[in-house]
């Protein structure tokens, strides 16, 4: 994280708002790692993806969202890492439904949300299969 996003906690520092309490649970200072990692609501929401899908842990492991911080290997076409990224764009847009709409943030709604942007994402996807020949054979990647 670069923390550049306009949280309530860096907001408070340039004195533009007046708390630098998360805008989902009311109770932690909102920083980038709160709000998409360390929130009820978001580890709701993460507990609900990893109960979901088999082997989504190794992928948020993999991004860094468990501890993990290497980056070793991987597809970043692939549709579980987009439903990691996904998943961090719903908290924040249910962040900021909470800021500027006062609409309160339904985990069923987010993990829908994520998995239909997720699904956008495949349905849309253009995999190109490159062919890289060496003299012995030939090998097709598959890149997102």
């Amino acid at each position: 994280m670069h923390n550049k996003l306009p949280t309530a906690e860096r907001l408070f520092r340039f004195g533009m708002v007046n708390s630098q309490c998360c805008a989902l649970c009311s109770s932690h200072q909102e920083t980038s790692s709160h709000l998409f990692f360390d929130c009820e609501v978001a580890r709701a929401l993460w507990e609900l993806i990893e109960g979901s899908f088999i082997g989504i842990k190794s992928v948020l492991s993999f991004i860094g969202l468990y501890g993990g911080s290497t980056l070793g290997g991987g597809n970043f076409g692939s549709p579980a890492l987009a439903l990691c990224l996904n998943a961090v764009y719903s908290l924040w847009i249910a962040r900021n439904n909470v800021v500027f709409e006062n609409v309160s943030p339904h985990i069923e709604s987010l993990f829908a949300n994520t998995l239909a942007l997720t699904v956008h994402y495949v349905e849309n996807s253009n995999h190109t299969k490159y062919e890289s020949k060496n003299s012995n054979n030939s090998t097709q990647v598959d890149v997102g």
